[in-house]
């Protein structure tokens, strides 16, 4: 950093410290100034700490201790970076030796403060960490510790001033969750600038050399979020954690979809694994352990038998075995458990929200432990270039990085694994990236030569035994994910419902023969209750080895003709609300198939796609557009393309290039790339319009999606042009192919009014609302989906229209709609129905109301902010607002009101005025705006 930069910072300060300093009373502001060093601070916590008779409070305080060393270190290098005659300090230990002493005279109803001081010293010590891994003074390090002491000064003013209000006066049993509200507020703000910076300094080094330390910071931070089980903070409402900390349903056991019928020997680590847990002296009452090995050499054995023993002694309460091998798996995992722990606000379809509220429970659980079998890949590269620090030196390049990433992930984490390339890679004077261009090319040859040619015999004498049928029914197991895999999928009425090569499975009796081979040989489990198969990574890894390209070509082409089979249609529909559960259910095997394709495309050039394959992923894409789920949507489309590519034109349907075409412009146009979204939409409807023959209906759909890009760009005239185009084509189309003639579907008559509202047109808009909702009502099934976006349609017209009753009506209609019928909480919209209660409040002059409103959304919008950025910069905007017409707000009104203008001029650097609710709305998707 430059020495303007040193300077502008001590100007910050000293300006900070005028506005803190001022902000304290009059013998508050005498005790700050009475400390002088940490020690003073320090001993004064534990003073406070022996004197308190409070449990929980002291509780609280005994574990801050420990992690206030933390911010000791990080003090001091600030004041080397400027000079201490610029920058006093000293004003933080005097704070925290205040509001010591309140926490003190206020006792257990004040212990969540030293929890949140603790939290913060311990992602400092993160900081802490990266600089002393440098060895040196780095701009990027200095330009956080200057924000996050900005940021810090201003929160510990803030618990002052929190601790003096009224609440504390009047309140003789504690403060309700509402009162603590605007102090998590400004806690969840403080932490998120903290993660923020952090990722900054992740981003400036991950294209640096790096060396391999004992620890790495990757390595604190991820056995800081297995052990501490804490959600990450800004991401619950309060109300969801207190809610979730109320008493479970136990017990509660959620086995493996397998058994163990023998197990043998391993005596000294179950011992272990007994001693471990069993020890009495840990300080923490929570514990994990790991159980790391190659993959067949019996980890899940060990922890299952281990946990079985204890449930057979009545020792355990709650077992939860989660399948980890997709990121989605987990995700579907953690949902199931809530569910079945029954913990409120608990919901089938929010898998996201249902992860912090599991998290939470298990950390607010006065005993525990957690055994884990694997690591999980990035832990698993770190181990690969640890192995491999003292041949690789400083030398290490992007690529080679990239490259162990890589290994580590197509090894799943397995450590024997790991060691075995590492020790072959040593051996050979490869670098990584070289290693990983071979092993891309021959992976069976690598496992082979790295050690492990005694288990591929094995498993070769194994599979040859097999006579085809098994062997084809295990080709199909072997793509798709390893657990959960419906026996249905094999069930068909008659051979033409199944691919040529598996027609035998609709003979009972055939199928079962061959499914008893599988068993016997223990390649796969059956478990009875769910009729579902599952099997181990390794034997499917294994046996794709076994096969010939032709044979493995064959199986993925089976397991994806079954799969399509039993994915939901859309069967002349356009969506797939109605059919979320099934499609949650199948959608670990999509991802499966779709890593599978990509992998065997990489290795052999000529592997294709039937068009089932592409079929099921335009389905799916449809489902995971429904569900935001972005992430999983962008890759799936990449390889959807890539699978397209090799489906001869002949077998390939108009739907497959347009439907990649629509979900890629949706997605844009739902992630702030709205330009960009919009022009893809208009392709797809070229291709749409072109197709010969022309599928009219389909033409319609695709201009209502063009329709919406462009009103999303705020063309609004244009908009409404291609909506009315849309109508009329779907009138053309009920004309001759429809269920009733001169009649279009609400979901038309939905984005058309919502578009005339933004347009002005509020008296046509109403007309086209009223029809939609109207139909929606008499039509079966209901769709609710529907019925929510129509309500919130007519909720902002009525706002525009100066109707806050009926506006406040209709949002809360909308949400009340979207939670009950799909109750996936953490969508964009839910977040916009809440906001808009939140703007009608905030109008009507109720702020109490209005605030809440705006931090529950804010809360939602804060999980996706780096996608759905304009969503979270209305939300800060708002709530800016609303803290300005209350004095006691105005430091927060500042900073939200700066967070928020900065975000509108990330998304728009040419926007003029950031100061109205419109700058923002504009740049949000039209369906939610």
């Amino acid at each position: 950093m430059t020495s303007r930069d040193v300077l502008l910072f001590c100007q910050q300060w000293q300006s900070r410290l005028h506005s803190v300093s001022g902000s304290l009373e009059r013998d508050d502001f005498r005790y700050v100034s009475a400390f002088k060093s940490w020690e003073e601070a320090h001993e004064q916590i534990i003073r406070a700490q022996e004197n308190i008779v409070h449990q929980a409070i002291s509780q609280e305080f005994a574990m801050f201790l420990p992690s206030f060393a933390n911010l000791k270190s990080f003090v001091e290098n600030l004041s080397v970076q400027v000079s201490p005659r610029n920058v006093e300090t000293s004003i933080i230990w005097g704070l925290i030796g205040l509001i010591t002493k309140l926490c003190h005279d206020e006792g257990d109803g004040a212990s969540r403060i030293p929890g949140m001081l603790h939290d913060i010293c311990l992602k400092i010590e993160i900081l802490n960490n990266y600089r002393e891994s440098t060895g040196r003074s780095v701009p990027q390090i200095q330009e956080v510790s200057f924000s996050i002491a900005l940021g810090l000064l201003f929160f510990l003013s803030r618990i002052v001033t929190f601790m003096r209000g009224d609440q504390w006066y009047e309140s003789s049993k504690g403060l309700s969750k509402e009162q603590w509200e605007p102090l998590e507020l400004q806690y969840n703000s403080l932490i998120r600038e903290i993660d923020n910076s952090m990722s900054r300094i992740e981003r400036a080094f991950s294209t640096t050399k790096r060396a391999a330390p004992k620890f790495d910071v990757d390595d604190i931070l991820q056995l800081q979020s297995m052990l501490a089980l804490s959600p990450k903070p800004g991401l619950m409402s309060p109300q969801a954690l207190d809610r979730s900390n109320e008493v479970a349903k136990l017990p509660c056991i959620i086995p493996p979809p397998f058994r163990i019928p023998r197990f043998f020997n391993r005596t000294d680590v179950m011992a272990k694994m007994e001693g471990f847990f069993g020890d009495q002296d840990t300080d923490h009452s929570f514990r994990s352990i790991a159980l790391y090995g190659l993959g067949g050499v019996g980890k899940s054995s060990v922890a299952l038998e281990y946990a079985e023993r204890r449930l057979r002694n009545g020792e355990l309460d709650a077992m939860f075995w989660i399948p980890s091998e997709k990121a989605v798996t987990i995700r579907q995992s953690f949902t199931e458990i809530a569910l079945r722990l029954k913990l409120p606000d608990a919901r089938p379809m929010d898998h996201d929200e249902n992860y912090e509220i599991v998290l939470n429970w298990l950390r607010h659980t006065t005993e525990g432990g957690i055994e884990i079998h694997s690591w999980d890949s990035e832990t698993g590269s770190q181990f690969l270039l640890h192995l491999l620090s003292t041949d690789i030196g400083d030398e290490l390049s992007i690529a080679d990085i990239k490259s162990a990433d890589q290994l580590a992930e197509k090894l799943s984490g397995h450590a024997l694994a790991l060691s075995h390339m590492a020790g072959l890679i040593h051996r050979r004077s490869w670098s990584i990236s070289e290693f990983m261009d071979i092993y891309k090319k021959q992976p069976q040859k690598m496992h082979g030569i790295s050690g492990n040619t005694s288990i591929n015999a094995l498993w070769d004498i194994s599979f040859n035994s097999l006579d085809h049928k098994s062997r084809e029914i295990l080709g199909v197991l072997s793509f798709t994910a390893p657990e959960a895999i419906p026996q249905a999928l094999f069930e068909a009425e008659s051979e033409a419902g199944l691919p040529e090569p598996l027609r035998f499975c609709a003979d009972n009796l055939v199928f079962w023969d061959a499914i008893d081979d599988l068993l016997s040989r223990a390649l796969i489990k059956r478990d009875k209750k769910t009729k579902s198969f599952s099997l181990h990574r390794l034997v499917q890894t294994s046996f794709k080895y076994f096969l010939t390209p032709e044979q493995r070509q064959r199986s993925f082409n089976n397991a994806a003709i079954l799969v399509h089979t039993a994915y939901p249609k859309l069967d002349g529909v356009s969506q797939l609300y109605q059919m979320w559960s099934r499609c949650r259910d199948l959608l670990p095997h999509v991802i499966s198939l779709k890593d599978e394709f990509r992998e065997e495309k990489s290795t052999t050039p000529a592997f294709t796609a039937p068009w089932q394959f592409c079929d099921l992923n335009n389905l799916c894409e449809r489902y995971l557009l429904e569900t935001n789920l972005y992430k999983e949507l962008e890759d799936l489309l990449e390889v959807d393309q890539m699978a397209l590519d090799t489906v001869p034109i002949e077998e390939q349907t108009n739907d497959m290039p347009s439907s990649i075409t629509s979900y890629k412009g949706q997605l844009y146009v739902r992630t702030g790339k709205a330009i960009e979204g919009m022009k893809i939409l208009k392709k797809s409807y070229d291709i749409r319009a072109g197709a010969v023959p022309e599928d009219v209906r389909e033409t319609a759909w695709a201009l209502e999606n063009a329709g919406n890009g462009i009103a999303t760009t705020n063309a609004l005239d244009e908009a409404i042009t291609w909506l009315e185009r849309s109508i009329a084509t779907w009138l053309r189309w009920a004309e001759t192919e429809g269920p009733e003639k001169g009649v279009y579907p609400a979901v038309l008559k939905k984005s058309y009014g919502m578009i005339l509202v933004w347009a002005g047109q509020y008296k046509k808009a109403r007309t086209v609302l009223e029809e939609g909702i109207q139909q929606i009502e008499s039509t079966t099934p209901y769709n609710w989906a529907m019925a929510a976006y129509t309500h919130f349609a007519l909720g902002t017209l009525d706002r525009l229209e100066r109707n806050y009753d009926a506006s406040e009506s209709h949002f809360m209609q909308a949400q009340n709609m979207w939670t009950q019928g799909d109750q996936l909480r953490n969508d964009p919209f839910n977040a916009a129905c809440i906001y808009r209660m939140g703007c009608v409040a905030l109008d009507q002059g109720n702020l109490e109301g209005s605030i809440k409103h705006f931090r529950d959304a804010m809360i939602l919008t804060d999980r996706r902010k780096t996608t759905l950025r304009a969503e979270h910069a209305r939300c800060l905007f708002k709530l800016s607002e609303a803290f300005a017409q209350e004095p006691r707000h105005e430091l927060e009104a500042d900073g939200l009101r700066t967070e928020a203008e900065s975000l509108l001029r990330e998304i728009d650097p040419e926007i003029v005025d950031c100061g109205i609710e419109l700058a923002y709305d504009s740049k949000v998707n039209i369906q939610w705006r």
